[in-house]
């Protein structure tokens, strides 16, 4: 019956906790703590370099993110070399989807790179 080992069985957020025996899969806990775990993994292997696919339109959403983040990061120093004063606020948020960017692509040539 503990076909996912005995992690899955102790472990809040392992996959197979919220389904183990007794229980119906439906507990709201359970599933959101099994959603932090795979977002974890997820961000995991974006920032080791190790989120890797063969499918060609996993790599295409993978370089329109990644153009659409570095885009949105390079508005505010496009406007303050051109003479424009960008706000605090506009740098700050600007950052998150600049680093996604900038790690979505690297996945993405680690990737072109193994084929």
């Amino acid at each position: 019956m503990n076909y996912l080992g005995e992690t899955s069985l102790i472990l809040p957020g392992w996959p197979g906790y919220r389904n183990r025996p007794g229980r119906s899969g439906l507990d709201y806990l359970d599933s959101e703590f099994e959603l932090g775990h795979m977002e974890g993994l997820f961000i995991r292997a974006l920032i080791t370099g190790r989120l890797r696919t063969n499918r060609v339109a996993y790599l295409i959403l993978m370089a329109v993110v990644s153009a659409f983040g570095l885009l949105l990061f390079s508005l505010p120093v496009i406007e303050s070399l051109l003479g424009g004063y960008v706000f605090p606020v506009v740098w700050c948020d600007s950052l998150l989807p600049g680093a996604l960017g900038i790690l979505l692509l690297w996945n993405l040539v680690l990737n072109l790179r193994q084929r």
